[in-house]
């Protein structure tokens, strides 16, 4: 669902990572700007001039996306550890299983290799 949300306005982000610089707006002045246009209704955001309601636009879409970004990225790292933990607890659990059958299947192979001279001329 995020993914998709940020492919719908990933090509006003790009717009907005470029035209930002050009402003000199802190990142602190970026977030506060998206943040008024969360908590403002869009009425009020209306009675601002123009150029104020597309500052606040531009800021809005490009720590929005910021924020999807860094969700989507937490997510897949849990994820990513989730199933190396669980292939890693699976590999243990199927060399234990080997090991057994191997002991199980193979009780003499140690009486069997005796007949094998050492590698090392014993």
């Amino acid at each position: 669902m995020k993914l998709i949300k940020a492919q719908k306005i990933s090509d006003l982000y790009e717009f907005a990572k470029d035209f930002i610089p050009k402003l000199g707006l802190s990142k602190n002045a970026v977030r506060y700007y998206a943040d008024v246009t969360e908590q403002y209704a869009t009425f009020r955001l209306r009675q601002l001039r123009k150029s104020q309601q597309l500052l606040h636009v531009v800021c809005f879409i490009y720590h929005r996306y910021q924020q999807i970004m860094d969700n989507l990225i937490i997510s897949f790292v849990y994820h990513m550890r989730s199933i190396m933990g669980d292939g890693k607890i699976y590999a243990e659990t199927e060399f234990t299983k080997h090991s057994t059958n191997m002991v199980a299947t193979f009780p003499q192979l140690a009486q069997f290799l005796k007949w094998f001279p050492n590698r090392n001329g014993h």
